[in-house]
Parts: structure tokens; sequence; C-alpha cells
């Protein structure tokens, strides 16, 4: 998937969807900005569609042990 964002992103191609399918399969974003040249804050900045508000820890699928 970051090879694919690499190329396509030195093609110009839109990137939006391929950096949120990464980032659901768990890419951080250090990895996103290193196959793109660009800085961390660059990168989240450019393609991070979740509000800073609506972040919160998904501990839906988590397994309870208590």
């Amino acid at each position: 998937m970051l090879v694919r964002i690499a190329i396509a992103h030195q093609a110009h191609f839109d990137l939006t969807d391929d950096i949120a399918r990464a980032r659901t399969a768990g890419a951080q974003w250090s990895e996103i900005a290193e196959a793109t040249d660009l800085s961390v804050h660059q990168a989240r900045t450019r393609w991070d569609t979740v509000p800073t508000a609506q972040r919160r820890w998904d501990v839906s699928g988590q397994l309870a042990i208590w």
C-alpha cells in the first residue's frame, strides 16, 4: 500500500482513498510521510479526515478482561 501511495504521489494522483485505506490497515503517519516525501505534520494536515474533536481511542473491538 505504501509503495502504491509513493508512486501515485509522484504521479500527482488524488491519494485520499489510498491514505484512508492505509490508515485503516494500520499504517502510521510517519510511514505515509516517508512514502510521500513530506513531514509527518504535512501528511497528517493534508490527508487526515478525522476532525481533532472526534479523535478517540476505539475500544469497541477490545476484549474486556475484568
